[in-house]
């Protein structure tokens, strides 16, 4: 059994996609939704499109952000790369999941043909 939490979803209002998987590395219990906000980031979600692929994506608040930045910048290094990153005002279930249906909606899981 893996670590992973699944939820179904119908992103119906999406133009692109209607249908998604998204798997969280948590399982967004009372913990994790008072935790998660305050860490200010939350990497390994995935999500599976209706066609199979899928998108790993990582969450993370403007405040890690700007913390990692820093970081980066300390070591000599040009700046956050960060495959599959979103920047969204607070890490809770609602904000990601908001931002997977604006992702949706302006074609980020499009695949090439």
């Amino acid at each position: 059994m893996d670590s992973y939490y699944d939820l179904e979803l119908n992103l119906s209002i999406c133009s692109y996609d209607p249908e998604m998987k998204i798997d969280y590395p948590i399982e967004w219990n009372d913990r994790d939704q008072f935790e998660r906000p305050r860490k200010g980031w939350l990497e390994g979600v995935v999500v599976t499109t209706e066609d199979g692929v899928r998108h790993e994506l990582a969450f993370w608040d403007p405040v890690r952000l700007q913390q990692d930045l820093n970081e980066e910048v300390r070591q000599g290094k040009a700046g956050v790369i960060e495959k599959g990153l979103i920047v969204i005002p607070e890490v809770t279930k609602e904000n990601i999941e908001r931002a997977i249906h604006q992702a949706a909606d302006e074609g980020y899981f499009k695949t090439s043909s």
